[in-house]
């Protein structure tokens, strides 16, 4: 890890990863000054009776085994981006509220209120961990926790789950038998911000799979609805449409994901009457088992460019889909946001991709030590975008999302198109 020192401010931080840079970049060029909307939430379902003083311990842990949880970020005279500061674990106890005098009902629209309040507020860029702890009752809590997108995607959600379930068994284990287990070094943020800086670095001046891609159209795309202002700072709305259980039969077990994409591919081609199309499509950026775990802004959104033709059936257009997003996948770690909406200023510059794709796993449980842990909720924007299909595998069905630019297009229009892709 290279560690970057600044005498004249007396600081010591780390190089951001390439997808932080992109993100920072973003905010600055799309309204650092109004709204801050880059952010990842969860509301986790607890289920089972935990030790309070121990599960307080526990989130402390974690904070203090993964530095990107305590990571800030600071300008430094000189530089166009900030450095990432990493700071000591913070010793107060985390936010709890008990809930456990309110019936259910009362307690599920605090619940609501509570989520909502947390959406809405517009917290620091900067800004990275925040969590609340609710009793609901001596078997029930809830635990919401929002992080900065700087420091964490969607997977990020779903490992820090894991993590805490798993050190909190560790502690009750120690509890119990007298004895400590040790836990192995997780990798840290900061090492693999530097391991991806210098991987870039290696593949620019290289042929690599993302200089054959093109952004034909983008430029150009007409939608019946065009967007007010082109770069308006992002403020994300959405429409929700659980999808039936019949129609998620008919999707080809596996491929939900690249069904829901397909989809979304052949309404705008509907709309825009635009052959050639490329679209953001976020992927993981964890393509190596050893990155699986990690905490950590490890998406992109990546172009999808594809070709569709009035003869073309829809299993055609999914098996070019299925193999672009298997492309995709291998090459990931070489892309360098050369395509998209160039935006720029004062000397800094990247790319956007308007119409986006996202897709994510809700359905996993977690069990361990007599507690279970689900992700009942979640919320992540990480990347700027004008129209975004977003689809949620959950435990009990599909639920499909468009989120938009309320900046850009008005919810009248927006239903009409979500109305289009339900039928």
């Amino acid at each position: 890890m290279q560690q970057l020192t600044q005498p004249s401010a007396n600081l010591e931080g780390y190089e951001l990863s390439p997808q932080q840079k992109h993100l920072w970049i973003v905010h600055q060029l799309t309204g650092a000054k109004t709204v801050q909307p880059y952010r990842v939430q969860a509301a986790i379902s607890i289920t089972g009776a935990i030790a309070p003083a121990i599960f307080q311990a526990t989130l402390q842990d974690v904070i203090d085994r993964h530095e990107i949880l305590r990571t800030t970020f600071q300008a430094v005279p000189g530089l166009d981006l900030p450095l990432q500061v990493i700071q000591k674990t913070p010793t107060e106890a985390i936010a709890t509220l008990d809930w456990s005098h309110l019936s259910e009902p009362d307690q599920a629209v605090e619940l609501k209120n509570l989520w909502q309040q947390w959406q809405a507020q517009n917290l620091p860029l900067e800004q990275s961990l925040q969590w609340c702890l609710i009793r609901q009752s001596p078997e029930k809590h809830c635990l919401l926790l929002s992080l900065s997108a700087l420091c964490g995607d969607a997977v990020t959600l779903k490992n820090l789950v894991q993590e805490i379930a798993r050190l909190y068994a560790v502690r009750i284990e120690a509890s119990s038998s007298a004895e400590e287990t040790l836990e192995e070094e997780p990798l840290q943020y900061a090492d693999l911000a530097t391991w991806q800086n210098e991987l870039l670095q290696e593949n620019s001046a290289t042929p690599n799979y993302w200089r054959k891609i093109e952004d034909t159209g983008l430029e150009t795309l007409s939608l019946p609805v065009q967007p007010t202002e082109r770069y308006a700072a992002l403020q994300p709305e959405k429409l929700t449409w659980t999808v039936p259980e019949a129609l998620v039969a008919q999707m080809e077990h596996g491929a939900i994901a690249n069904s829901l994409l397909t989809v979304w591919q052949v309404l705008l081609w509907r709309l825009t009457g635009q052959e050639t199309l490329t679209l953001g499509v976020s992927l993981d950026g964890r393509n190596y088992e050893e990155l699986e775990p990690a905490l950590g802004l490890l998406a992109r959104t990546l172009p999808l460019s594809s070709q569709l033709q009035p003869d073309l059936t829809f299993q055609q257009a999914l098996k070019q889909v299925q193999t672009a997003r298997q492309e995709m996948a291998l090459h990931q770690d070489a892309f360098a946001w050369a395509q998209g909406l160039s935006i720029q200023d004062a000397g800094l510059e990247t790319r956007v991709l308007p119409f986006a794709f996202e897709f994510i796993e809700q359905s996993d449980v977690w069990e361990t030590a007599g507690i279970r842990y689900a992700i009942a909720q979640v919320e992540t924007c990480t990347d700027y975008f004008w129209i975004k299909l977003c689809g949620i595998q959950q435990a009990d069905g599909l639920t499909v999302e468009l989120h938009y630019n309320a900046a850009q297009f008005t919810a009248a229009d927006m239903q009409r198109l979500f109305e289009e892709l339900q039928t």
